[in-house]
């Protein structure tokens, strides 16, 4: 299973915090962020949300990578977000309804596009394949 951490290095991203889900992240500027859980095997979904459960692949820690011109509005919306409400963040909305305590790591970068193109490539090159 591949971390946050080993993601970043793989991504040559230098990480700048990590803070629990839905905790304010102190970051005013640009950059990226990936979303993990700690027990991938042991995922629940909300009441109601249980069909999420198709795409998922039990050794997949790593279940969301974004990106932020400025990530603190960025991930306040993303906290805010309801399932399948038109947004920003629609493909996201379902780690939300994870039943699970996650974690935020991020990375303030300039270029955020490019760090998060980034992040995800090298996450396919380790994990086969994309993110949940």
């Amino acid at each position: 299973m591949l971390s946050p951490l080993q993601l970043f290095q793989a991504a040559r991203i230098a990480p700048s915090g990590r803070v629990v889900l839905s905790e304010r992240v102190p970051e005013k500027g640009s950059g990226v962020y990936v979303v993990s859980i700690a027990n991938p095997r042991a995922v629940r979904f909300a009441k109601g949300f249980e069909d999420q459960r198709a795409p998922w692949k039990p050794d997949q820690g790593i279940v969301y990578i974004g990106r932020g011109k400025c990530l603190a509005k960025r991930l306040s919306a993303f906290y805010r977000q309801q399932y399948d409400a038109p947004s920003g963040h629609r493909g996201g909305s379902a780690v939300l309804r994870i039943k699970q305590p996650k974690t935020l790591h991020w990375a303030a970068v300039t270029n955020y596009k490019d760090a998060e193109r980034r992040l995800l490539e090298a996450f396919y090159r380790v994990a086969g394949r994309w993110s949940f």
